[in-house]
């Protein structure tokens, strides 16, 4: 995602971190990615890039904020590729012992 910012406030803005809530079908919240983009001088832009890793984007919310960015939650197919390891792992973990 591609974008442009531009403090039109009347002062300075510091810490500044754009958000992006994803959502897919219906509507259903796939989840959040937020990008620093650092601190604003009055009518200064700049443009900004932000990554993203969810599959059948329908739809999305960009925001900006000043509030810490949380830690970053994992997706469910994230957390399904992370089982499927955990489970190779283990099963070849199973037949070196044998």
């Amino acid at each position: 995602m591609l974008g442009t910012i531009n403090n039109n406030t009347l002062g300075y803005v510091s810490d500044l971190k754009v958000k992006a809530d994803f959502y897919g079908k219906i509507g259903t919240y796939l989840g959040s990615e937020y990008l620093a983009v650092g601190n604003f001088k009055q009518n200064e832009t700049k443009e900004f890039r932000l990554n993203f890793k969810f599959n059948k984007v329908e739809s999305y919310k960009v925001s900006l904020t000043e509030e810490d960015i949380p830690a970053r939650e994992m997706t469910e197919e994230e957390r399904t590729k992370l089982r499927q390891h955990f489970l190779i792992l283990t099963l070849v973990t199973l037949i070196l012992m044998t």
